[in-house]
């Protein structure tokens, strides 16, 4: 039976976690619920359980410490189970698309931060995802330090930290950034340039079928 070196855990889980789980590892008859607040390993005993944080000292978020907070697709990483890979990046992508386990990257910032109830998570705090616009811009401008440039998800190969440095990330999302008005001007003249030449190849086509 396969055991881990380190005591983790997660609050956001499902059925088909508890499933998996059931099928390859040894399971508490403590408490083994859906609708309970963590989801638990623990190194001392080598077994999963549910857990309900605040009742007494069995919640393992008193110990935060040495117990690894996870999310859902690192915990399911961890347990070896098969997750869904994104197969292409996102052409457009909105507030309303981002949930829970994935990291965003601001313009200005070096770190990736958490998107976890609401918050996007860094380093050094959190900032409200209410602050920032469908369109993912920070208050009501464009062109903020902060706005949201990148959508990452974790491969669950790396701990939070790592995560934070951009390590065990995979970009499913990039704002494309605006063109100048001097691109804009140039690729509407090499337009102009491939269509005058058409025009001249066709011109040359003609008078050589009238040779």
């Amino acid at each position: 039976m396969n055991t881990f070196n380190e005591s983790f855990y997660t609050t956001d889980f499902d059925q088909d976690m508890m499933d998996f789980i059931e099928s390859k590892y040894k399971v508490s008859d403590i408490q083994w619920v859906l609708d309970s607040a963590e989801l638990v390993y623990g190194e001392s005993n080598n077994y999963f359980l549910t857990n309900d944080t605040g009742r007494g000292d069995s919640s393992c978020t008193q110990y935060r410490s040495y117990y690894k907070g996870l999310t859902k697709q690192q915990f399911k990483g961890k347990i070896g189970m098969p997750m869904d890979k994104p197969a292409t990046e996102k052409k457009t992508f909105t507030k309303k698309d981002l949930v829970d386990g994935m990291f965003v990257k601001f313009r200005d910032e070096d770190q990736y931060r958490l998107v976890l109830s609401g918050n996007l998570h860094g380093k050094d705090g959190f900032c409200p995802l209410d602050e920032f616009t469908e369109a993912m811009r920070f208050g009501h401008g464009e062109g903020d330090s902060s706005d949201i440039v990148e959508v990452l998800v974790s491969d669950s190969t790396c701990d939070l930290g790592s995560n934070h440095e951009g390590f065990g990330l995979e970009s499913i999302w990039k704002r494309t950034p605006p063109k100048s008005e001097k691109v804009i001007k140039l690729e509407k003249l090499i337009l102009m340039q491939e269509e005058q030449l058409e025009a001249t190849k066709k011109l040359l086509a003609d008078e050589l079928d009238n040779v």
